[in-house]
């Protein structure tokens, strides 16, 4: 099957990419999720041998972090699972869409996000079926060697403030020259997908 009937039915441009999320206790929740990483996980030790994606052990963070937990359920939204993802140098992040069926999560900055972008974009069908790479068991469908000068951009945020994104819109990660490292952004799915929130 060519790789844009593939992907055509699955890629929502008919929400929109992120919606920045009001969150008094932000600050606070940064700093316990690091305490908790810094407590209950190997995280830091193990930095250069770990993947973008991380799952974190729920019920343990919702223990560790009750804030993050009561703030998702006053959005009416159940915790599924969280991961972490993890940015180690100015590489930028290739441009994917996460495995699905989820399509609607919430990201939440934790360490190192200030001067880092997150990118949407609209590849148009010759680009689809030159660059998509579709791998079914992976995380995500990866655009391979796409120069992203050449691709519609829709949508650019910095990740200073918790967002619903859209990970079913072809996106990435732009990192600045300033910027510090590790880039640690928590990332929550839940049993009902916030799609509301991108409406």
């Amino acid at each position: 099957m060519p790789v844009f009937l593939l992907l055509k039915y699955k890629m929502r441009y008919d929400l929109k990419p992120y919606a920045v999320l009001d969150c008094p206790e932000q600050d606070i929740i940064a700093e316990k999720t690091i305490q908790f990483l810094q407590s209950q996980t190997k995280i830091f030790s193990q930095l250069d041998s770990l993947p973008l994606w991380n799952i974190l052990d729920t019920k343990q963070y919702c223990r560790a972090v009750p804030e993050f937990a009561k703030w998702t359920r006053n959005l009416g939204l159940y915790i599924d699972s969280v991961y972490l993802t993890v940015c180690k140098n100015n590489g930028n992040v290739g441009l994917h869409t996460d495995k699905l069926p989820g399509v609607a999560k919430i990201n939440f900055p934790i360490l190192n996000t200030k001067d880092t972008f997150n990118c949407w974009y609209k590849p148009s069908k010759a680009q689809l079926e030159e660059y998509a790479d579709p791998q079914v068991n992976d995380v995500y469908y990866e655009f391979k060697g796409a120069d992203l000068s050449k691709f519609k951009k829709i949508g650019e945020i910095e990740m200073t403030k918790p967002i619903a994104f859209n990970s079913q819109i072809p996106h990435t990660v732009r990192l600045s020259d300033s910027k510090q490292f590790p880039r640690l952004v928590l990332s929550t799915v839940f049993l009902k997908e916030p799609i509301h929130l991108l409406m």
